[in-house]
């Protein structure tokens, strides 16, 4: 994939203070799909990510500003997106002063105009936790399932 987390990681490491403390190697086999609705396979889901990406610019870069912050932060459950919830974060701050400079210098293409967590999906007062993220406003079901689906698996280690 073009080296693009160490890209996004050097990124990081250039405009913040922050420290790569982990380099985590993710090696999976494609395995096939299982037919249970509960046990989605990440790959399917990351698969469904990419196909709508286009069309849902903010829900890849609120994914990318996530896993930064899980990187920086590894104890923080990034499904708290806000600092209003117990525990939170200030994802859209991250997202401002990262996240989005990075799509715009490396892939204009997926970049969005104005912060990703100014969109109408991602600023919502909703935890992205799958109980709660069912009522985000994003459009297709499956990507919305996929995306929270991600975040779930990224916090429960599954």
């Amino acid at each position: 994939m073009s080296l693009i987390p160490y890209k996004f990681a050097l990124k990081a490491l250039e405009n913040k203070k922050v420290f790569l403390i982990n380099q985590i190697t993710w090696a999976k086999t494609n395995p096939t799909p299982r037919q249970e609705r509960r046990k989605l396979i990440q790959s399917i889901d990351i698969g469904i990510i990419i196909a709508n990406i286009e069309s849902n610019k903010s829900l890849v870069s609120a994914l990318a500003t996530s896993l930064l912050k899980k990187i920086i932060t590894p104890s923080q459950d990034i499904r708290l997106h806000r600092t209003d919830f117990d525990n939170g974060y200030c994802a859209r701050v991250l997202d401002a002063y990262i996240t989005s400079h990075f799509f715009k210098d490396y892939f204009p293409k997926y970049a969005n105009k104005e912060s990703t967590f100014l969109t109408l999906a991602t600023r919502e007062e909703i935890k992205w936790i799958k109980q709660d993220g069912k009522n985000l406003k994003i459009r297709d079901p499956k990507l919305k399932e996929a995306f929270l689906n991600i975040l779930d698996q990224i916090e429960t280690h599954k």
